[in-house]
């Protein structure tokens, strides 16, 4: 036989083993480009979904702009691991009911007992926003804990109607679901928590 054509035919072999042995990189490709996906597609969701100051201070000045000067107010408050509570306790939920005449504070109540007059000011949608910024600006300095805040505003008025707080790392999370409606509505529903939530 020809040495020649023994070179050819084991220079061919190395070729088709080269080949076979470079399979493996189109089956774990295809996976590394996916679970690269799977950690990227849900971190950009989130950044998208973040709260950011300029869509706050966009419904803040629809409510300026189109907010009603009377209206009544339901919102609940659920914070778990709030700091300074005890760890293994239940999550602390507050039920919140305002009225607003005139753009003044009527009447409030917290857990159905009423909140001392002096006090009310820190319960009608414009707290809301007051919460809302303060956490925002509280949370945007050096040197604090990266938190996660997402609110939903309404179309027509700019009033919250859903917000969420969670510090990163923790369990320290708030969440507040508010209902509003005019007077000449019918009466205002008290918001829930999802059974499990």
């Amino acid at each position: 036989m020809n040495p020649l054509g023994r070179q050819v035919d084991s220079l061919s072999q190395t070729r088709d083993s080269v080949r076979r042995s470079r399979r493996w990189i189109w089956f774990f490709a295809p996976l590394a480009v996916l679970g690269l996906c799977a950690m990227i597609i849900p971190w950009v969701y989130n950044l998208w979904q973040q709260l950011r100051p300029e869509q706050l201070a966009a419904a803040r000045a629809l409510w300026d702009q189109k907010g009603p000067r009377d209206y009544d107010l339901e919102y609940v408050i659920k914070e778990d691991d709030k700091p300074g509570a005890d760890p293994s306790a239940s999550p602390e939920i507050e039920n919140i009911s305002v009225r607003v005449r005139q753009g003044k504070i009527e009447s409030a109540t917290r857990n159905s007992k009423p909140v001392p007059r002096e006090d009310e000011k820190r319960f009608g949608v414009e707290a809301l926003f007051e919460l809302i910024q303060g956490n925002l600006d509280r949370d945007g300095q050096p040197g604090q804990e990266r938190s996660y805040a997402h609110a939903r505003f309404d179309k027509q008025d700019g009033h919250p109607i859903h917000y969420v707080r969670r510090v990163m790392g923790s369990r320290q999370r708030m969440e507040i679901i508010i209902e509003l409606a005019s007077p000449n509505d019918a009466p205002v529903k008290k918001p829930k928590f999802p059974a499990g939530s």
